[in-house]
């Protein structure tokens, strides 16, 4: 015995299913009301004005197929539009797999050619980033002079850390942009505009531009590594205190390991950078 009907005919038959097994007899009924949200929102007014007009009491059940045929029609209408709306998921869902598709297989390019020993092969990233340089219309010696500056070692490294790390960043920007863009073009259905076609036609636009920024960043922020040279470390500090009663009594520094926040050697009870780390 059901207490409603679902919105979908599968719940109904899954219920149904569940009330008997193994063949055992048996039959399922179930009783609706006018105040169910199926009912109210999609069959109600027709029942109601069939039971005013017969001057029905409101607790008289009514058990005809006309009943039965509205809600059969409520479900169907109600599964359609779910259905259209896992429909549109989709192809919203296929329009940026499509994206992705594309940014991974430049991903898995980069690495590959990253993992290539002979800098000067065409297969290598070093002339996959002078490509990049050529039609961003950067200087070429610029990049020739850099290599002179760092270690081959060194300058493989720094070029692929810094074009995983911009393009990851952009593709992350792209993503939190396609959503807005998703929730944003809904409104366009006012304006008779189909929203999907809205989303594909500006989402074509938007990965073009990524596209093109992605070089560009890649080609500026490759020319803007520069080598840092490491300043001398600070002179550790140590204290040897000298024998009490001397003349010479007192301390003298050497050098140590003591911290700047570490208790002083002299045993002050004061920090070292307070104390003989001035």
């Amino acid at each position: 015995m059901g207490t409603e009907r679902h919105e979908a005919r599968r719940i109904d038959d899954q219920l149904r299913g569940r009330c008997g097994r193994q063949g055992d007899p048996g039959e399922s009924q179930f009783f609706v009301s006018l105040e169910d949200d199926l009912m109210r929102i999609f069959g109600a007014e027709r029942i109601q004005s069939l039971m005013e007009r017969f001057n029905l009491p409101e607790d008289t059940p009514i058990d005809v197929r006309y009943v039965s045929g509205i809600i059969e029609s409520a479900q169907k209408k109600v599964e359609g539009h779910h259905f259209d709306a896992r429909k549109h998921v989709l192809q919203y869902d296929e329009v940026l797999f499509k994206h992705r598709e594309k940014f991974y297989a430049l991903r898995t390019e980069i690495l590959k050619r990253a993992e290539v020993s002979d800098r000067q092969s065409e297969d290598s990233l070093r002339s996959y980033i002078l490509e990049i340089i050529k039609k961003q219309g950067k200087s070429e010696e610029d990049y020739l002079k850099k290599e002179e500056e760092l270690e081959e070692d060194e300058i493989k490294s720094i070029e692929r850390f810094v074009i995983l790390r911009t393009i990851d960043f952009l593709w992350k920007d792209h993503l939190t942009m396609m959503e807005e863009l998703r929730e944003a073009v809904r409104l366009r259905a006012y304006g008779q505009k189909d929203p999907l076609t809205e989303y594909k036609r500006e989402g074509h636009k938007a990965f073009h531009d990524l596209m093109e920024n992605m070089e560009l960043e890649i080609a500026e922020r490759i020319l803007k590594v520069r080598k840092v040279k490491k300043n001398p470390s600070t002179p550790k500090i140590t204290i040897k205190r000298k024998d009490v009663g001397s003349k010479e009594e007192g301390v003298s520094v050497r050098t140590s390991s003591a911290g700047r926040n570490d208790p002083c050697p002299c045993g002050s009870g004061k920090k070292y950078k307070k104390c003989h780390g001035k």
